[in-house]
């Protein structure tokens, strides 16, 4: 530092403040000193660089891969059959609420096989309701299982269910697919009442002992809710060859 500089700060800064000659020395020295940056040691910097991006992969991959529920055996396909056997029975089902684009069900011979007694997620089940009628349902939820429905979007113990009926359907199409082909056809259709239907909220249910929560294929025909064991009067495994 300058002679100038220290003489300066003596009699200004300095001058009024209650401190020793050593004191005022020191300091005078100190500013005079160059600055010294200090280095953190590479292997350190080097660590805390890694330990940052595995933070950040771990942090991502929990916020993006969601968990999900599969049914890689339940076809989406309807089996004609030409022979019955003994507990298979006909029903001339007359709803449409299994629709998916090909009136799927509607007016056709559905065999039942009543000989079943264990059932699946995806089966399709001929159930006595409480209204005393008697329909199609698809099992989705099971025994023990809490289901919700967030957008139109089922979920099975906060895992999604990730199959051609986990989500919302009308005649066999999702919201993505739906919209497109409505408005390729130029078809008048009430488009608010639609994306309701596709955005769809359920709170949170539990499927009891002997019960499944039962869905209709066809979201906007059928509808949706537990059955019990007992209500179930076989699988449907088909309709019959014309």
């Amino acid at each position: 530092m300058g002679v100038k500089l220290k003489k300066v700060l003596e009699d200004t800064v300095l001058a009024d403040i209650t401190v020793t000659d050593r004191d005022k020395s020191r300091f005078l020295e100190g500013l005079g000193r160059p600055y010294k940056k200090k280095r953190t040691p590479i292997k350190l910097y080097l660590a805390s660089v890694i330990a940052a991006s595995i933070l950040t992969v771990l942090v991502f991959s929990s916020m993006s891969g969601e968990k999900s529920i599969t049914d890689p055996t339940t076809s989406v396909d309807i089996p004609e059959i030409d022979d019955l056997v003994e507990g298979m029975e006909l029903e001339h089902y007359l709803s449409d609420n299994m629709d998916r684009g090909n009136h799927d069900f509607y007016d056709e011979l559905v065999v039942v096989d009543t000989r079943v007694k264990d059932f699946s997620r995806g089966d399709i089940v001929y159930y006595k309701g409480k209204d005393g009628m008697e329909w199609l349902t698809r099992i989705v939820g099971l025994e023990g299982e809490i289901l919700e429905v967030m957008s139109g979007q089922v979920y099975i113990d906060n895992k999604r269910l990730d199959t051609f009926y986990g989500k919302a359907h009308r005649l066999g199409l999702d919201k993505e697919a739906y919209f497109p082909a409505m408005d390729k056809l130029t078809m008048q259709y009430n488009r608010e009442g639609m994306m309701e239907l596709f955005e769809t909220n359920m709170p949170e249910i539990e499927v009891g002992k002997n019960h499944f929560y039962g869905m209709s294929d066809d979201w906007m025909r059928g509808t949706h809710g537990l059955i019990s064991k007992e209500q179930i009067i076989g699988k449907v495994v088909g309709i019959r060859s014309k």
